[in-house]
């Protein structure tokens, strides 16, 4: 993935955060991409299906929930990359 492709993901993926990250009063700038936003208290399982939506939502892309490693989708840079190989599915 190009560095272009990644910041447009990234500003997706922040974008649809952005509710849970005024909600304990943080800024997307304080937010690092390896940061486990469930450890972090930003979101919890259900925020997560609202992200995954909001994601979908805003990139128009259906996110493979196939595609998913537990334990890197728990941040940013995780999400981001399963957005990406969910866009290369045909």
């Amino acid at each position: 993935m190009t560095n272009p492709e990644y910041a447009a993901l990234r500003a997706t993926v922040l974008e649809a955060l952005a509710p849970r990250l005024r909600a304990v009063n943080m800024a997307p700038d304080d937010l690092a991409d390896d940061v486990d936003l469930f450890e972090a208290a930003i979101i919890d399982s259900f925020d997560f299906l609202d992200l995954i939506s909001a994601i979908e939502e805003k990139s128009g892309i259906s996110v493979e929930f196939a595609e998913m490693d537990d334990d890197s989708i728990a941040t940013i840079k995780g999400l981001i990359e399963l957005v990406s190989l969910s866009a290369q599915k045909p």
